[in-house]
């Protein structure tokens, strides 16, 4: 597997499906989970992609920052891993770029839900496109 679609894989993966009520889909979620920490072991690069996005992504809960996960580690869990996610696809960013391709802190969406260190995966999945069609 490429980096890019290891990269993708991470971001694309059931991070909730612990949560399912359905074994089936947690035994399937778990086995992928596994698969792709093993990839992991493919080299330096894939193993910082399996960490910096098993780092954000693997909170999918996105409950109010804590003592666990506070806003600015949550903000600079996002930022680094559009970073490394956007590398993976040959787009080089420098650290402010990177920033503002994911929710500054102290964002929240329309219900009061904590959205710092979200990625604006609409915007990334523009870089990539435009990447992608030179």
């Amino acid at each position: 597997m490429e980096l890019k679609d290891y990269a993708r894989a991470i971001r694309n993966h059931d991070w909730s499906a612990c949560m399912s009520d359905s074994y089936a889909v947690t035994r399937r979620a778990d086995a992928r989970k596994e698969e792709l920490a093993d990839l992991a072991k493919k080299g330096k690069a894939y193993a910082r992609l399996w960490d910096l996005g098993r780092a954000l992504e693997g909170n999918f809960m996105w409950s109010a920052p804590s003592e666990r996960w506070p806003e600015d580690k949550r903000h600079e869990d996002g930022w680094r891993w559009v970073g490394a996610y956007l590398w993976a696809h040959g787009i080089v960013l420098t650290e402010k770029e990177a920033k503002l391709l994911v929710n500054p802190m102290g964002m929240l969406d329309k219900y009061g839900r904590h959205l710092t260190g979200y990625p604006k995966w609409d915007v990334i999945d523009l870089l990539v496109k435009v990447h992608e069609a030179k």
